[in-house]
């Protein structure tokens, strides 16, 4: 049976996206079809729309160093139970959470300046003379006209602050357009991030790649949907 409101896209469940700052759900089934009107949207405007709403991301913000708390308390709010038993690494997460989640790190967004490029994962952050963290995902954002990016960095820094990226400036590549029905959110989330298809590979060709420049950034604290470059 096709979830309530979505006749014509094949979806069986419709639920929430539960990203930070966005308005969308997540379409389910077999065979999933953008909604009449929306425009399809690629994997670079998605990307760029998950790091500007600060959806952690396996692999890239969780790994097995992360703490949870690093990553949000919304993050903690919607994932982690602290009455369903053990799990592995609940003493840990339960321990912080009682005091406070007061964690050595926390998950912020990064603006860069209209013309630079999006930073490579493990691009060095740092504030006046200290290294305080490193980029784990970017992408140029369509909304923005500019490149967006996440970052840990360490608690001392207070956003908003400013920035230096150094050791992996250049451009990451952009992403080849997909329909609804292989990326599920990736219409709808693409088309609140602004993009069309194809608007997510203007990440292409961004900078020299060198991988040795400098570049300022912004630090924000997240989510970044509704923000601006300045």
């Amino acid at each position: 049976r096709e979830a309530a409101g979505d006749a014509g896209t094949g979806a069986e469940l419709r639920v929430p996206a539960g990203w930070p700052g966005v308005d969308g759900a997540d379409l389910l089934g077999p065979a999933v079809r953008a909604p009449v009107g929306v425009p399809v949207a690629d994997l670079g405007s998605y990307e760029a729309l998950r790091i500007r709403a600060g959806v952690p991301a396996m692999g890239a913000e969780l790994t097995e160093a992360t703490i949870p708390a690093e990553a949000g308390q919304w993050v903690i709010d919607a994932s982690v139970s602290f009455t369903k038993g053990c799990f592995t690494g609940q003493e840990l997460v339960a321990r912080i959470d009682s005091r406070g989640g007061n964690v050595p790190r926390h998950l912020r967004g990064l603006v860069l300046p209209e013309a630079s490029a999006p930073p490579r994962p493990g691009t060095r952050v740092r504030v006046g003379d200290s290294e305080v963290g490193e980029v784990t995902s970017a992408a140029w954002s369509p909304a923005l006209g500019a490149p967006v990016a996440l970052a840990y960095v360490g608690r001392a820094v207070e956003p908003p602050a400013e920035a230096v990226l150094a050791g992996g400036a250049g451009a990451v590549g952009g992403a080849g357009a997909v329909g609804a029905a292989e990326g599920g959110p990736a219409g709808a989330a693409g088309a609140a991030e602004g993009g069309a298809a194809g608007a997510g590979g203007e990440s292409d060709g961004r900078g020299d790649g060198d991988g040795v420049g400098e570049v300022s950034a912004h630090i924000r604290r997240l989510p970044l949907v509704g923000s601006s470059v300045g």
